[in-house]
């Protein structure tokens, strides 16, 4: 019974997880138990650079290691052992060691990593609370952490001289929850477990700074490439060179990340291209991680050069702990005193002599043969002329089109579209609710005159009779027709009224929808028509 009450309070206890958002309260070990350390959390410092130069720019990385398992708390799930009240000590990033250089404020580091709302995160220096970068899920872990997770904070530090800097110890602190087979299953979401509090720490760092180019074994062809593997390539603009015309050469490292470290190679220094080349270094570039490129201008200095001599670089490898050599294959080239004379060039023209006082001046006068020789090749051609008219006459014919189109489509687009948005307002006008007698007419009206293009003014049965002929059925006359009489009626016999005005609004409604789905033979009326209704209208009234 004490032990299930005992488990029970575990689980209950209000805990503060480095990935709940639950507020932090203070833990307490239950029973007893006694802390643990480097079996469920480890801590470890390491520096990203392995082999560091002075001047180099690298980060330390503090990493905390907790072991994996699947734990459930409070109905979530974790890959790992939750921890919680985690306290993270690390005094270099306060106060910097000899040879160091922290880049950025302790403020400035829990901004990097900062807590998420509702999270409370890791104590950092009893100041600040931060969240540390999880690894990825497809992280490979070998050796003495393969069975733990890891979480690291990332401190940039710059190395500032040669020799050994040491880092002092990294401490952690807090509870984890370790599974508990004897307690009793799981309760509200928990697996059965308990608290227990831990502490780790890293132990003294030391970090080996060596200039490599101070050591003896150091060749003078060092790039300053650091890694285990690496290949050189190389690249020519042109094989046909001529002398003293400058060209393109590539030189490609290819490796691990330690290309970054490379320096150009100043190739107009070494004893196999001095004596040959003109050297001009264009700079180089970072193509893509473990990749960099380094462009030079080459200038052949005499045509005795059968080949571009191959290039020896050198590296470090920490592996091995020596410098390693590269060479590049050598790349054959074809060089000319002068330009070489393509098939297609035409002949040079030949020096001027003077002229002789006895020959006439016809013959001074250039042949026809002559003028044609000046011609260049292509432009006596037949298919670039042609070509070009073509597209002339293509740029005129556009340019009419374009003028038609917005003189005569244009406008009649535009035409419709405003009779449309008319239709559509005088039928949102006729509303039952609160239309009116004169909204009703004259709503009907402005329909017939923006859909059949009638002339402005009054339309009475007569115009309506005009439409028979442009194919409107005989119904949807007839029904216009009604609609405009009992409008009439109305008007003018307000004592008889024969319809209420949302009766009469309804049958607008339904006479213009039959008038827009109903097929026309000429849809709206043309002009000559137009003209035509105006005129009869003006003689009927005359009389």
């Amino acid at each position: 019974m004490t032990r299930r009450l005992l488990c029970a309070l575990a689980i209950l206890a209000p805990l503060s997880l480095c990935e709940t958002p639950v507020a932090a309260q203070s833990i307490r070990s239950i029973g007893g138990l006694p802390a643990t350390g480097d079996n469920y959390v480890r801590v470890t410092v390491s520096l990203s650079h392995p082999v560091p130069l002075p001047g180099d720019e690298a980060n330390v990385y503090v990493d905390v290691w907790v072991r994996r398992g699947e734990m459930r708390y409070r109905s979530r799930t974790f890959s790992s052992f939750p921890i919680g009240n985690v306290k993270l000590e690390v005094p270099f990033l306060e106060q910097a060691p000899r040879g160091l250089e922290v880049l950025h404020s302790l403020q400035r580091v829990a901004l990097q990593h900062p807590v998420k709302e509702g999270q409370t995160g890791f104590q950092l220096n009893r100041t600040q609370n931060v969240v540390l970068e999880a690894e990825p899920p497809d992280h490979p872990s070998t050796g003495l952490f393969q069975n733990f997770q890891r979480r690291r904070l990332v401190i940039p530090v710059r190395v500032l001289g040669n020799g050994n800097i040491v880092l002092p110890t990294v401490r952690i602190s807090g509870s984890v929850f370790l599974p508990d087979h004897r307690a009793i299953a799981s309760v509200g979401g928990t697996s059965p477990g308990a608290w227990r509090p831990f502490t780790a720490d890293s132990g003294i760092t030391t970090i080996v700074v060596n200039d490599l180019r101070a050591r003896s074994d150091c060749p003078l062809d060092f790039c300053g490439a650091i890694g285990e593997q690496f290949r050189l390539l190389t690249a020519v603009s042109n094989r046909d060179v001529v002398v003293k015309t400058p060209f393109s050469f590539k030189l490609r490292l290819e490796g691990d990340d330690g290309v970054a470290r490379a320096r150009t190679p100043d190739l107009g220094t070494l004893p196999e291209w001095k004596p040959s080349f003109v050297v001009k270094s264009e700079g180089d570039r970072q193509l893509v991680t473990g990749m960099r490129e380094f462009t030079y201008s080459l200038q052949v200095k005499d045509d005795s050069v059968s080949q571009i001599p191959p290039i020896h670089l050198s590296y470090f490898n920490p592996k091995t702990d020596k410098f390693e050599t590269l060479q590049s294959d050598p790349v054959p080239i074809h060089v000319h005193q002068t330009a070489p004379v393509t098939a297609s060039a035409a002949p040079l023209a030949p020096t001027s002599s003077p002229v002789d006082p006895s020959t006439p001046a016809q013959s001074l006068l250039p042949t026809v043969t002559q003028a044609q020789a000046r011609i260049p090749e292509t432009l006596r051609q037949p298919f670039p002329w042609m070509f070009l008219i073509l597209g002339m006459i293509g740029l005129f014919l556009s340019w009419h089109l374009l003028a038609w189109v917005r003189r005569r489509v244009v406008p009649r687009i535009l035409r419709v579209h405003r009779r449309r948005r008319m239709v559509r307002r005088a039928v949102a006008q006729l509303c039952p609710s609160k239309v009116t007698l004169p909204i009703i007419k004259q709503t009907f009206q402005a329909f017939l005159h923006s859909r059949f293009g009638l002339p402005p003014g009054e339309i009475t049965a007569l115009d309506l009779e005009r439409l028979r002929a442009h194919g409107v059925s005989q119904d949807l006359v007839r029904g216009c027709v009604a609609l405009l009489t009992d409008c009439a009626q109305i008007e003018f016999a307000p004592g008889l009224q024969p319809r209420s005005p949302a009766e009469l609004a309804q049958q607008a409604r339904q006479l213009i929808e039959q008038l827009l789905t109903a097929p026309l033979e000429c849809s709206p009326i043309d002009e000559p028509c137009a003209s035509t209704v105006q005129r009869e209208r003006e003689t009927a009234l005359a009389y």
